[in-house]
């Protein structure tokens, strides 16, 4: 009795420790970080990591906004960042606790016309172009392909404002980030065109054009080259009128709770290491110059993880437009309704 009282006792304080244990919240997009990294981190660390999802970066700011979460690192895509911040809602860092910060490659995220800042850090880079059924689709080298009527019913544009009118502004050859009303009138009705051939406005597509429902959709750069890794005859081309980049970033909201975990959390993604775990994951351009050193042919040759210096400078970040936005949400609603 006096030893299974021993057993209890020692059995209590182990699960006590287990409990103890310090955590890191992260708020990520789904599937954005290889299961092994994470693991590497809680065991290197002897914390444990708890991720919530989210699938807009205007539902991660809103629950920001709204205090909940008690998040430590959150991944706002490179326009919100400067949102984020604005509203005191995400911490400078402090670049004395990143050490790995020598690793970011900022003059190739400057040829993709993304500028540096101290309130996140890069993770990943990737492009929004045109994914296609190779086997029954010549490749589509312009955003016109989505009036051809002879792919009517057979093609999705994302469910996304900016992504969709910036492909229509860039098609007439206006700013992806214009604040000129009367653009954005006309990008409205180039997009109007197209809903007549679409099926649908889709970001869920990716089984859709590995059956062949989908021949031809709007589609993330990352996502594709997963959907290829079943399906090999789909394949991306980036439009000849321009291309939407986007750099999803990682940032510390203020008042995180473990916000030293947090800093240990940013310097880590940044290990050569855990970037190719997390590039071979979700298929996202790293821009880390020790990683690239070390990088197999495979990966460095591949355009849709990194794009050619000539797709880079037909690559354009969506910024945020202030009270433009406004214009971009009015033509939404049109664009859904009509």
């Amino acid at each position: 009795m006096r030893l299974l009282g021993l057993s209890i006792l020692l059995s209590l304080f182990l699960s006590g420790c287990g409990e103890n244990k310090r955590t890191l919240h992260l708020y990520d997009w789904s599937n954005f970080i290889h299961p092994d990294a994470i693991h590497q981190f809680e065991d290197k660390y002897n914390c444990r990591i708890v991720i919530d999802t989210y699938d807009s970066n205007e539902s991660m700011t809103a629950k920001l906004i709204a205090g909940g979460g008690g998040y430590d690192v959150v991944f706002p895509t490179q326009y919100f960042v400067d949102i984020l911040y604005h509203q005191q809602l995400i911490e400078k860092l402090d670049l004395s606790k990143i050490p790995n910060y020598k690793n970011i490659d900022w003059e190739e995220l400057a040829d993709f016309h993304i500028e540096k800042t101290d309130a996140a850090l890069p993770y990943l880079l990737t492009t929004t172009g045109i994914a296609y059924r190779a086997d029954r689709v010549e490749m589509p080298d312009s955003w016109t392909i989505f009036s051809n009527p002879k792919y009517k019913g057979r093609t999705t544009l994302l469910n996304d404002v900016r992504d969709v009118l910036g492909a229509a502004l860039l098609t007439l050859g206006y700013d992806v980030n214009s604040k000129n009303p009367e653009e954005i009138e006309k990008a409205t009705n180039v997009v109007l065109e197209w809903k007549k051939n679409i099926a649908k406005f889709d970001s869920d597509y990716k089984n859709g054009i590995a059956s062949s429902e989908f021949l031809i959709c709007q589609a993330y750069s990352g996502e594709v080259q997963q959907v290829i890794q079943e399906s090999p005859e789909v394949d991306y081309s980036l439009p000849k009128e321009g291309s939407i980049v986007s750099c999803d970033m990682v940032a510390i909201p203020r008042g995180a709770p473990s916000i030293d975990l947090a800093y240990a959390f940013l310097n880590f993604l940044l290990e050569p290491e855990i970037a190719y775990l997390n590039m071979t994951y979700a298929y996202g351009n790293p821009t880390n110059k020790a990683l690239m050193e070390t990088l197999p042919t495979s990966f460095r040759d591949n355009n849709l993880i990194f794009p050619t210096p000539e797709e880079a400078k037909r690559c354009y970040p969506i910024l945020d437009v202030g009270e433009a936005t406004l214009y971009y949400n009015e033509a939404w609603t049109k664009i859904k309704t009509s």
